[in-house]
């Protein structure tokens, strides 16, 4: 299955705001435990506290707009909105790119008695996570929010990614896709991920080691193994 770190980072990030949601919802947990106090408690400016917005945004239902939520490249019409954007990314060669350096000790084996290697090359992505909303303070908020929870992920990020660094960036808007009286600010999210996918060559392959002692590779029938003999496959 084709891994699609874009796909990927989207569920990542849906899932660990879900995830502070449940925690900030869970009756169980007494307030002064939970995850968004514990960061953002007595954080505030003037009459905006963090904490108090914070608890509302992730709590609100699908049914309320204000309700934080991501999308793929930029949604023009939740722009007004608490929302996540999920930029498409600059991608270069990663530290393994060259043809044939990564191939995986696993195949896949076909019904034809042949297998097929898994090759695979990294690639770094930078990613911009653009954070939209009309309230400025919201933005602020949104921002700093995230900087905390993929601190707090660490455990997470590690199962999913093999590099995931991130940092803040300033943007310069363009009135023709952000409309006017919306605030933004993004992260730029930095990740290695090696993409694995099945050779379109086919390997010949044997099944049974005892009937091919002396005989010529050239002659051997073909099965289903795991030792290589040339392009061919043995059980052992």
């Amino acid at each position: 299955m084709a891994n699609i770190p874009l796909l990927t980072l989207k569920k990542v990030l849906d899932g660990l705001i879900q995830w502070v949601s449940d925690n900030q919802n869970d009756t169980n947990i007494p307030e002064d435990e939970k995850w968004l106090y514990r960061n953002f408690n007595d954080v505030e400016l003037g009459t905006y506290k963090f904490l108090d917005q914070l608890q509302n945004m992730v709590l609100r239902t699908s049914k309320n707009a204000r309700k934080l939520e991501t999308r793929l490249m930029f949604d023009m019409d939740r722009a007004n909105f608490p929302t996540i954007h999920i930029h498409l990314p600059q991608e270069n060669a990663g530290a393994q790119n060259a043809i044939g350096t990564n191939i995986s000790s696993e195949m896949y084996l076909n019904t034809d008695n042949t297998a097929n290697y898994i090759h695979g090359r990294s690639f770094d992505s930078s990613y911009d996570l653009i954070i939209t909303s009309d309230n400025d303070m919201e933005v602020i908020m949104i921002y700093e929010f995230l900087k905390c929870l993929f601190v707090a992920a660490a455990e997470t990020l590690a199962e999913n990614f093999t590099v995931f660094d991130f940092s803040g960036k300033e943007l310069i808007p363009n009135f023709e896709v952000v409309p006017n009286g919306v605030y933004f600010r993004a992260l730029t999210v930095k990740l290695d991920q090696l993409v694995e996918t099945p050779s379109i060559v086919k390997i010949n392959t044997i099944t049974n080691f005892d009937s091919i002692v002396g005989t010529p590779v050239e002659e051997l029938n073909v099965g289903i193994g795991a030792m290589i003999i040339e392009n061919t496959f043995i059980i052992s």
